[in-house]
């Protein structure tokens, strides 16, 4: 159902209810670390970001 279909209690029940899931946390925590990698080596991409990742010590963005 589409967001403009829906009634409007649920809509609002929806919206005050809403919590995000664990993961969507997780990436937000994630994003200031993966732009800084990214500015500090423009020319790396997705798995040698990931393989510095995995070198380096990530802990310190995920404070979840």
């Amino acid at each position: 159902m589409i967001d403009s279909q829906m009634p409007k209690s649920l809509k609002s029940w929806k919206t005050s209810h809403w919590q995000p899931s664990r993961q969507e946390k997780r990436r937000e925590y994630l994003k200031p670390y993966i732009l800084d990698v990214w500015r500090t080596f423009k020319f790396y991409g997705y798995r040698r970001i990931v393989a510095y990742s995995q070198q380096t010590d990530v802990r310190k963005y995920l404070s979840i």
